[in-house]
């Protein structure tokens, strides 16, 4: 679970899915089931990470993770960051990414 209070990127972690922040196209923070071994409770984890403006969240689905690499993740945003992609189109560019690359 992640949620932006104010500055604040607060985030709840049980070991299933993940999180990974870009700022300025670099990845600079990331929680992922494949950064750890397992799953569940004994992996719980919480905590926070200061955001700024133009920050880019993406938050693991089935397979995103699994399915692309760091580099494509930045290559991504940095594309999507330059074309001026709504959130909706960042979405869209970064599943496509995964989804070739799983092919």
């Amino acid at each position: 679970m992640v949620s932006l209070t104010g500055k604040d990127l607060k985030w709840a972690y049980i070991g299933n899915r993940g999180f990974a922040v870009l700022w300025g196209s670099r990845i600079v923070f990331q929680l992922s089931a494949t950064s750890k071994t397992g799953d569940g409770v004994a992996l719980a984890r919480a905590g926070q990470i200061g955001a700024r403006d133009r920050d880019v969240v993406v938050v693991d689905t089935d397979g995103l993770f699994d399915n692309i690499r760091d580099t494509q993740l930045e290559h991504a945003v940095q594309i999507g960051t330059r074309l001026e992609f709504s959130a909706k189109e960042h979405g869209w560019h970064i599943c496509w990414a995964a989804y070739e690359t799983s092919r």
